[in-house]
């Protein structure tokens, strides 16, 4: 989880071995909706798009090895 504040909420996560690309989800709640919000090819990714000041926030990183998108990296909380 993180807290909207100041210039975003910076995630960093473990590699997942022949990983081309992550991509982000965040939600409001841990069991809310979770939406798109970002892709990288790296393992860290700065979220400053649409973020209120002291709103939790909970991350989810799915890892893509070109034929497939199903690793989930990690919840982040």
């Amino acid at each position: 989880m993180g807290t909207g504040a100041g210039r975003g909420i910076q995630l960093k996560w473990g590699a997942v071995a022949n990983a081309t690309e992550y991509t982000i989800y965040r939600a409001s709640t841990s069991a809310g909706r979770y939406r798109e919000v970002g892709k990288t090819s790296t393992t860290e990714w700065l979220d400053n798009s649409g973020l209120l000041p002291l709103m939790p926030y909970y991350y989810k990183v799915v890892a893509s090895t070109g034929l497939e998108k199903s690793v989930v990296v990690s919840t982040l909380w």
